[in-house]
């Protein structure tokens, strides 16, 4: 092989390896931007859930101790939730 060949193989070989350095970064920032995003919404996942507790407890009240109309209201919007859980 000439040197001239050697080189050139080298030097692309160098380009080979830093673009691969830039990529394996790249990657690693996505890594890490997913994994907050993962963690923003588990947060607000419990906050709603937390939420909508406290809601069907609210409900569950005014089922109990109404009548017409907010009792009925409450009891129907209890019977909603109970059919997607």
């Amino acid at each position: 092989m000439s040197d001239d060949l050697i080189k050139r193989l080298l030097a692309e070989e160098t380009d080979l390896t830093d673009c691969a350095v830039d990529r394996i970064e790249e990657l690693q920032i996505l890594v890490r931007l997913t994994d907050e995003i993962k963690c923003s919404y588990e947060k607000d996942a419990d906050q709603m859930r937390i939420k909508l507790a406290k809601a069907v407890e609210a409900l569950r009240f005014y089922a109990v101790f109404y009548k017409d109309p907010f009792g009925n209201r409450a009891r129907a919007t209890l019977a909603e939730l109970e059919k997607t859980e």
